[in-house]
């Protein structure tokens, strides 16, 4: 019988005794099996004896405080693990080991004043100890103090890297020469020793910039030609936790970081399965960096050691693909393999449905940074290979990533975060109310008072005030509503033309009437649904009517009036009229500007109607602007109604008068920021948080536009480490910053307000809700996960306006497709069957083409050897089409499943 058959017998025997007390199944270091029952019954332990007799297992009676207890329970060691069972009578396993005990070591974690990021491999040739020095060098050239520490003591290289350029430090004394110095005099009492003796510093600035950062290199030991003694002192270092070459570590690594006030500590370790990996990763690493390969060796390497340090506490793991095949062939086959296996990895220990991301998420924790394969690496021996190495932007450099990485960790550093659940509290308060009814602008900016805490003013706005600009387009959710409260609030509407440094005669002339709004009398929507019954030439005599009643400032509330009219005036007699009051707005040195918006909804689209009136009334509006000066208009319209339902000859020629709202990223998060500090202001909140935010670049503009926050990329990357910590929860190493645009945007990496300013919101709500206060950070990441469903809901609904004909696509394609990515061959048959079902007027082809135009669907790049082209659909729509990824189960709470 093998071990394993054993264990599992053992296993289902004491599973069917139905034991009322807990048992500890122990293999020890000889993987001989024992049974440790919490109970002092003399009757069940001969019981039990008699049941396992075949099994050849020991049987013991322990208290709970028996020595034996104590040690099955043992605060350095690992956690026993829980095989079966509930309340009293529960089940554990506990595994002893002669060998790779520090594996398994639980708590005393080294106290460092700084981050340490250790790098592994379970293989060597992986390129691990090159992207430590390059990652090293990386963040030197940006000013820090690095310490790099050789721990490969069997296998040392970290000196090889630099002798050519600065031979000197194959003489410096090393880790191994620190460890048996100490040792040796330990005894006396007195270790005099001189630290200066045990590492070399490198602050050339050909090397490291000229940012005052420098490398403080440990090496593994001397090795000089004059002093060959390293395999002698190497046979008396012992790696298990406990011993006095932990000590010394700890001594050696505090007495330098206090010397050079470092930034952060890189560690080299071992290859394979030892316990010097398992002391650095386990003890000492907050961030551990591992390299594999995608063969068959190294994946039960990550299927070895992976699942260990998942379970760590204090521990965050990078996964590293290197090196990647130059040949795109293999080298999609490779990166597949080691997907493969990562995902399932994380799958079984990390992803649960509270997160199950798919599987080429290059967000989510299981996938790796990629470094393919370069020959300069090979041989990796002088400043400017490595210069040359470390081109390229951080995006793309996967050495500059690491250092990204290191650096964004350095959390150790940064002013924490006050405990006081009460502040939290009111800070998420404060989050909530920036967005009032889900980011609505007919309710967000409908006061002077709304306008100064919502509105983020833009000097490119200068175009709502440029004379030749009269059509402004945008998509549903970019802001039009937003620029239409503007102008119907002349005091906010002069100060923000000011601040567009727009001519000041040009403002105090500017008159804004609106001319349609969707809370106003007249017209409203029976309006436009009972025009359908008139000739389409009367079209634009109705909106002449309009403009010549809206200028003159007379009322019109009746229809039936206004359809009178239609067929009493001649269209020469009306532009004759308009003619006159320009005549007079000139002498007053006066001009009108009428402004348009809810257009998509007041007017139906059905048979055209909505097309041909928005067309009519452009071209009434293109003859005005031509003719008069002192008569303009804004006319706020949705981009996809003006380029699929207007049909009008001269629409090349409008398209000359017209702007389009687009956003940048870091412009959107800077709407939240201004709002939270508009909010902070009237609430007693003296935590760090007002402080950081009255710190960041900013412009206070006056008492009516309020604040202006500039935050950067750099600066917006803090403040969301501030409120979501550097990561976006547990393993996963995705920083919040990166998470939000890929979470809300869609294809073209396009973000709306709506959509960004909705996600802090349901966050803060979820989070009030649950009343989760007790988080070293603010936003707890899974509430911002589970908010991106209502996010994603609300961008869906919107689309839908937009796109109508499309909503059977939106409604019912999960109906068809329950999991995304999808096969190229299964979506348009399936998108066939749709189209068939649900009567809609256009091909499967034609279809997919439409979904990618406007950012819904895409393809799929990345795809195995031998299989066909797949499409994928953003998390902006994919969960508010109830579609789920490819993984082991879709979120519960996000899917609504119970």
């Amino acid at each position: 019988m093998t071990y394993e058959q054993r264990f599992s017998k053992l296993i289902d025997r004491v599973k069917s005794l139905n034991i009322e007390h807990t048992v500890y199944i122990v293999s020890d270091v000889y993987s001989r099996f024992s049974l440790y029952i919490l109970s002092s019954s003399k009757d069940l332990l001969t019981e039990v004896e008699t049941k396992i007799s075949d099994l050849h297992c020991a049987v013991y009676s322990i208290e709970p405080n028996d020595y034996i207890f104590k040690e099955l329970n043992h605060e350095d060691l690992e956690d026993p693990k829980l095989v079966s069972g509930k309340n009293s009578n529960k089940i554990y396993f506990v595994d002893r080991h002669i060998n790779l005990i520090n594996w398994s070591i639980k708590g005393n974690k080294f106290d460092s004043t700084v981050p340490i990021s250790c790098f592994y491999s379970f293989k060597g040739g992986l390129g691990r100890t090159t992207a430590m020095v390059l990652a090293g060098i990386s963040q030197a050239k940006s000013g820090k103090q690095v310490l790099l520490v050789d721990c490969d003591i069997e296998a040392p290289g970290l000196a090889d890297f630099f002798s050519n350029d600065y031979p000197e430090i194959l003489t410096v004394r090393g880790l191994v020469d620190y460890i048996t110095d100490c040792s040796s005099l330990e005894q006396t009492r007195n270790l005099n020793i001189d630290i200066d003796d045990y590492y070399f510093v490198i602050n050339d600035s050909r090397l490291v910039g000229t940012n005052g950062g420098e490398l403080i290199i440990v090496t593994a030991g001397n090795q000089s030609e004059e002093e060959n003694t390293y395999i002698s002192k190497l046979s008396k270092i012992n790696a298990v936790f406990g011993s006095n070459s932990t000590k010394y570590i700890d001594q050696l690594l505090q007495s330098l970081v206090e010397k050079f006030n470092c930034d952060s500590i890189l560690i080299d370790t071992r290859t394979g399965l030892n316990d010097w990996g398992g002391l650095l990763l386990t003890r000492y690493a907050d961030f551990g960096f591992l390299f594999f390969y995608g063969t068959r060796q190294n994946m039960f390497g990550m299927e070895t050691v992976v699942p260990n340090l998942l379970q760590k506490e204090n521990l965050q793991i990078q996964l590293v693909n290197s090196p990647i095949p130059k040949i795109d062939e293999l080298a999609e086959s490779q990166k597949s393999y080691y997907l493969d296996k990562s995902y399932s990895i994380y799958s079984k220990i990390v992803y649960d449905d509270d997160y199950s991301p798919f599987i080429n998420d290059k967000t989510a924790p299981h996938y790796p940074i990629e470094v393919y394969y370069d020959d300069l690496a090979i041989s990796l021996d002088d400043r400017d290979k490595m210069k040359e190495l470390l081109l390229g932007s951080s995006d793309a450099n996967p050495y500059n990533k690491i250092a990204e990485i290191i650096s964004t960790y350095e959390n150790k550093n940064i002013q924490p975060i006050s405990d006081e659940s009460d502040e939290k509290k009111t800070f998420l308060t404060v989050l909530s109310s920036v967005v009032p009814d889900l980011a609505a602008g007919e309710y967000e900016f409908g006061s002077l008072t709304n306008l100064k805490k919502y509105f983020y003013p833009r000097r490119d706005y200068r175009f709502i005030f440029d004379k030749n600009k009269f059509l402004i387009l945008g998509e549903k959710g970019a802001g039009k509503t937003a620029l239409f409260a503007v102008l119907d609030t002349p005091e906010y509407a002069r100060k923000l033309g000011e601040f567009c440094e727009v001519d000041s005669n040009e403002l105090s002339k500017s008159h804004w009437i609106k001319g349609l709004d969707k809370e106003g009398n007249f017209p409203e929507q029976s309006t436009f649904t009972m025009l359908k019954s008139e000739e389409i030439t009367d079209y634009r005599k109705f909106w002449k009517l309009l403009i010549i009643a809206q200028l003159s400032e007379q009322e019109v509330d009746s229809y039936y009036k206004l359809v009178k009219q239609l067929k009493d005036e001649s269209e020469v007699l009306l532009d004759e009229r308009i003619k006159q009051i320009n005549n007079q707005l000139l002498e007053s040195d006066i001009i009108k500007i009428i402004t348009y918006d809810y257009l998509d909804v007041l007017i139906s689209d059905i048979d055209g109607l909505r097309g041909n009136l928005i067309g009519a009334l452009l071209e009434v509006w293109r003859n005005i602007h031509n003719r008069y000066k002192n008569i303009r208009t804004k006319i706020f319209l949705r981009k996809d109604i003006f380029g699929r339902e207007v049909q009008i000859s001269d629409k090349v020629k409008i398209s000359n008068h017209s702007a389009e709202i687009s956003w940048g990223y870091d412009q959107l998060l800077n709407i939240v920021w201004k709002r939270i500090w508009h909010r902070l202001e009237e609430k007693d909140i003296s935590n760090f948080f007002s402080t950081w935010f009255e710190s960041i670049d900013h412009q206070y503009l006056n008492d009516i536009l309020g604040v202006l926050p500039k935050a950067d990329e750099e600066e917006n990357r803090k403040i969301l480490d501030l409120l979501l910590g550097p990561y976006m929860g547990g393993n996963n190493k995705a920083f919040p910053y990166n998470w939000i645009l890929y979470h809300i945007s869609d294809t073209q990496r396009n973000i709306h307000p709506r959509s960004l300013l909705n996600l802090f919101k349901v966050s803060a709500d979820l989070q009030i809700e649950k009343e989760d206060y007790a988080i070293e950070h603010v936003i707890r990441p899974r509430y911002m996960e589970y908010a991106s469903k209502a996010v994603s809901e609300t961008r869906v609904t919107d689309i839908k306006e937009e796109y109508p004909s499309l909503s059977p696509v939106f409604d019912k394609l999960h109906e068809y497709i329950e999991r995304m990515p999808v096969q190229e061959s299964e979506l348009y048959d399936k998108l066939e069957d749709l189209i068939r079902k649900e009567d809609m007027n256009i091909s499967s082809h034609d279809l997919v083409k439409k979904l990618e135009d406007i950012g819904v669907l895409y393809e799929y790049k990345f795809r195995r050897k031998g299989t066909g082209r797949k499409y994928h659909i953003p998390d902006l729509y994919l969960l508010g089409m109830m579609l789920k990824r490819v993984g082991p189960g879709a979120h519960k709470a996000l899917f609504g499943k119970k």
